[in-house]
């Protein structure tokens, strides 16, 4: 067996090794321009590969890099006994942003640009490529070692990011308050989250004064944007329970430093530690899943019982919200009486912040049991494009609970930043039983939040225009058509389509209403270099999202540039229904 696999091992070196020596000189080269949003591209890597499908490593043929035009032209040879198969592969950076690793698009030369002997007597032109849309089949090229690095030596990553990484800083002050008093003398550390890859970086730790203020700040060098968040550690009304309380708030993007000072410090408010915080978490999640709970008719019999016979409490609560430092008026702020998942929660009052930011609600509920009074938050901070609110929950003491209809006293949460993103605390927190129901949920209903989206999302738009050509002529009547790439859920959505005039021009555009951001696609279906194959050839391509128009009509359309169908990219389909 393991002579058998040892041969197997050095068959193919072997034979690489003899085509080498015996195989026939073949030669290919290809030229084109790289553009990156309708700009050339300079600097570009472009290399030329004979493709060795799998048996062995890549045969190298020749690299370039793209000029000031973006132009660039690469030409190679190499030996084989049988017909090389010729390939470019394009390494860049065009709208990658912080990723690691580049971009990497890959394009098969048709067999027709083959030539033996040593030089290349047919160049294949490639066309004018715009880099800012994605390729189905784009790969990375780097993370298959990226992943394996990870997994065996997440030290040895963290070691290299100090020393090859840029220097990052942040810094975030607030107060910290127990029960409406200074907490004084509460441990709080400023941390690099390294998302589970390793062990977190403590970046700065102190504890507060007599006023219970803090202040903090530190630096870190990362390849990759840091991710900085705050621990508070406290004891405030934890009675007997062993360990300390512990809340974690991420610090927004927008608070990242180059450099070791920091020049902006994130404001976290007045944090009120005697509540406990929840989690974020949206309000289309938490109405299905409830909508799950209906089923469960002897809890909510149980529930009536307790409105007939139990005691009449009463809560209230108030505080401030504020949103990067400035006041959040109009903020939808809810009193309920949390029922555990046994049941619907019962509201207990709503209302909304002033201009100034201010809340107050009070109200009451009928309970056998002690009522579990809450405060939902719903607000958009920082929010950007994501469907529905974000929502914070802070569970009220049970110290200011009040038998009868009116408090007679209200829980102060103080001064609440919202635009921190607030992990939880670690400390009775179910997590799992909400992810589980979720997940349970998601399997269930993927065409329903389709349908929903259309009912009650925002109508956005898309437009891309381009030139097909097939061998250098214009490919004339190819069906384009433009999708919203529903990611798997459900089947995407049809948004318009066209047929390439005979120039080979095309200008397509369509609008979709969805909740979130739409992911707007063009597919392209044609028979260039297919021969007698069945169906279609379909090369999809991803539009940026800078392109994406809220509206019925796009304001800037998408130019996919000169794209050559004769070429193979790398992740090309088949299409037979279209």
């Amino acid at each position: 067996m393991f002579k058998s696999l040892l041969v197997l091992t050095f068959i193919p070196m072997a034979l690489c090794a003899v085509g080498g020596l015996v195989g026939r000189t073949q030669s290919a080269g290809v030229r084109g321009i790289l553009h990156c949003n309708g700009k050339p591209e300079r600097n570009v890597l472009v290399k030329l590969y004979d493709d060795d499908r799998g048996i062995d490593m890549d045969d190298l043929m020749g690299e370039t890099k793209t000029d000031a035009n973006g132009h660039f032209e690469v030409s190679g040879s190499n030996a084989e006994f049988t017909t090389i198969d010729p390939k470019i592969n394009i390494y860049h950076d065009c709208n990658d942003g912080w990723k690691p690793c580049q971009r990497r698009v890959t394009i098969m030369v048709p067999d027709g640009y083959i030539t033996d002997g040593p030089r290349a007597k047919k160049f294949y032109d490639a066309g004018t490529i715009e880099l800012a849309g994605k390729f189905s089949g784009e790969t990375r090229d780097c993370v298959i070692y990226f992943v394996l690095l990870v997994a065996l030596v997440p030290c040895a990553l963290c070691a290299v990011g100090g020393l090859v990484g840029r220097t990052q800083s942040a810094g975030v002050r607030g107060t910290l308050t127990c029960n409406g008093k200074p907490a004084k003398g509460v441990l709080v550390k400023l941390y690099d989250d390294d998302r589970g890859l390793d062990m977190d970086d403590l970046m700065a730790e102190g504890r507060t004064d007599t006023q219970g203020r803090f202040e903090l700040s530190g630096s870190i060098a990362e390849v990759t944007p840091i991710d900085p968040k705050l621990n508070i550690y406290h004891d405030c009304e934890d009675g007997f329970w062993p360990c300390q309380r512990k809340i974690s708030v991420m610090l927004p993007d927008g608070y990242i430093n180059e450099g070791s000072r920091v020049h902006k410090f994130y404001e976290a408010g007045t944090i009120e530690l005697a509540e406990l915080f929840l989690q974020f978490t949206n309000i289309m999640a938490t109405a299905l899943i409830h909508a799950m709970l209906l089923i469960m008719v002897v809890h909510t019999a149980l529930c009536a019982f307790g409105g007939l016979v139990g005691r009449t409490q009463s809560a209230g609560v108030r505080g401030i919200l504020l949103c990067n430092g400035r006041p959040e008026p109009n903020v939808l702020v809810k009193l309920y009486d949390d029922d555990r998942g046994l049941d619907f929660d019962d509201l207990m009052a709503e209302g909304r912040s002033d201009s100034n930011g201010r809340f107050e609600l009070s109200g009451n509920n009928a309970e056998v049991t002690p009522i579990d009074p809450k405060l939902n938050i719903y607000h958009d901070c920082n929010d950007g494009w994501w469907p529905c609110q974000r929502k914070i929950s802070i569970m009220i003491p049970d110290s200011y609970i009040t038998v009868g209809p009116r408090p007679k006293e209200f829980y102060d949460a103080g001064t609440i930043e919202l635009s921190g993103k607030y992990k939880g605390e670690t400390l009775k927190l179910k997590i799992n039983l909400v992810m589980n129901r979720i997940l349970l949920l998601l399997s269930l209903v993927p065409f329903a939040f389709g349908a929903f989206g259309g009912l009650v999302g925002r109508t956005q738009s898309a437009g891309a225009t381009g030139i097909l050509l097939c061998n250098g002529q214009p490919a004339t009547d190819v069906l384009v058509k433009m999708y919203d790439d529903d990611r798997g859920m459900d089947l995407d959505d049809f948004m318009g389509e066209t047929t390439t005039d005979s120039e080979g021009r095309f200008e397509v555009s369509g609008t979709n209403a969805e909740m979130s951001p739409i992911d707007p696609k063009i597919n392209i279906y044609h028979d260039c270099e297919d021969g007698w194959w069945p169906c279609q050839r379909k090369i999809s391509i991803m539009i940026p999202d800078e392109y994406i128009t809220v509206g019925t009509r796009p304001k800037q359309f998408y130019d996919a540039g000169t794209i050559e169908l004769a070429g193979e990219y790398a992740g090309e389909e088949r299409d037979c229904i279209h």
